[in-house]
């Protein structure tokens, strides 16, 4: 799991979330549903979130913490998640698996991770 962050994006989030040194940022996939139903999909978020709670990974560029929890590694593990920002897409997540092929976000956790390979068939 390794996490990448644009310049540009950065310089986004550290305005669009008034980062400060010492700030933090959570990258996560929200898994939520209505009726019973869990909807899971390609809807990486973000939120500050200065103190970690379980953190699996940070990268900390300019002492700001950006960081994924525990709670949400079943989503980003094996892969790369490169994030970057552009003014037509706003903030994009780019996903590269271990042999650097793209990974679409619709297939959630990547195949071979032993940690997880229960969520797969």
């Amino acid at each position: 799991m390794q996490l990448k962050i644009s310049k540009t994006a950065q310089q986004w989030l550290i305005k669009q979330l008034d980062l400060q040194p010492g700030s933090g940022v959570r990258f996560f996939t929200p898994t939520g549903g209505r009726n019973g139903h869990v909807n899971y999909g390609p809807k990486q978020s973000y939120q500050r979130e200065d103190e970690p709670k379980q953190p699996v990974l940070q990268v900390i560029i300019d002492e700001i913490n950006y960081h994924i929890d525990d709670q949400d590694s079943w989503f980003f593990s094996g892969k790369t998640t490169l994030i970057d920002y552009d003014t037509q897409n706003g903030l994009t997540f780019h996903f590269i698996n271990g042999n650097g092929e793209p990974v679409d976000a619709n297939t959630a956790a990547s195949k071979g991770n032993t940690r997880f390979e229960g969520l797969w068939d």
